[in-house]
């Protein structure tokens, strides 16, 4: 009969030494001392991560700022190169309106001359006496305004057929001359009287001063707003041109020698 598993004898294991000796190894103390390496490594690499980018900010900000720096000094250049521009032009335009008015005043003051030179001469040869037209003393006719009854020797200096500025028609938007805030300040104020050329086409020219406010500034402000004035065709000839220079009530259009030479009359 074949045997079964049960009938078989099983071999005695050997339960020697072997068996009996305990695992003596370092397996567990071995593995704390890798973990404790990988730890610190890491730890040493995010320290030297962190210090690079601590540099790289740094230095990112000495950059920035040195940036800023040239924009400034480049923006502080570009200022003054700016004003002094704009004092090159100031001088410029106070230059340019101080000849103008030079020239325009000596003009009118060489023709003044000659008109009261010939006046003197006309007197001396006893022409013009009370009562009669050519009035050189205190006779009144058409004189130097074109305007009847006017005292010809209170308007002296002036050309020959001067017509006030209500007589004429102006073009719309002649631009008026204004006060600075320094101007205002220094209480800068005066009448100032030109007369002008109007040629057929409207546009004024010879201008000449006759009455200054004292104020340079004030002057040559009056003059170039004037230049820019504009009339209607077919006027042709000369005009008063008088303003008043006032704190209270700005520049104002004047009377002028005209009106007041015909008021005294």
């Amino acid at each position: 009969v074949p045997m079964t598993v049960d009938d078989i004898d099983a071999p005695a294991l050997d339960e020697g030494a072997f068996s009996e000796a305990k695992a003596t190894g370092k397996f567990n103390e071995d593995l704390s001392d890798d973990f404790a390496h990988i730890d610190q490594s890491q730890k040493n690499l995010i320290e030297d991560e962190q210090k690079n980018i601590e540099a790289m900010t740094a230095s990112l900000a000495d950059e920035q700022d040195e940036n800023l720096k040239d924009i400034a000094a480049q923006n502080e250049a570009e200022r003054q190169q700016l004003e002094a521009l704009q004092e090159r032009v100031r001088q410029k335009d106070a230059k340019a309106i101080a000849s103008t008015l030079a020239a325009e005043n000596a003009a009118a003051l060489k023709k003044a001359r000659a008109e009261a030179v010939q006046a003197e001469a006309l007197k001396k040869s006893g022409v013009g006496s009370e009562g009669q037209g050519l009035a050189t003393n205190k006779g009144f006719g058409a004189g130097n305004s074109g305007v009847q009854n006017v005292p010809a020797q209170q308007i002296s200096g002036m050309p020959q057929g001067v017509r006030s500025l209500d007589q004429l028609r102006q073009m719309p938007g002649n631009p008026r001359p204004a006060y600075s805030r320094d101007e205002r300040r220094r209480g800068d104020q005066g009448e100032i009287i030109f007369v002008a050329y109007i040629s057929k086409d409207g546009y004024p020219s010879q201008f000449r001063m006759l009455r200054s406010t004292s104020h340079r500034n004030l002057d040559g402000k009056t003059l170039l707003a004037l230049k820019k004035w504009r009339f209607y065709p077919g006027q042709e000839g000369w005009v008063e041109l008088p303003f008043r220079w006032d704190l209270k009530g700005g520049v104002q259009e004047d009377g002028g020698l005209l009106r007041r030479s015909v008021s005294r009359r």
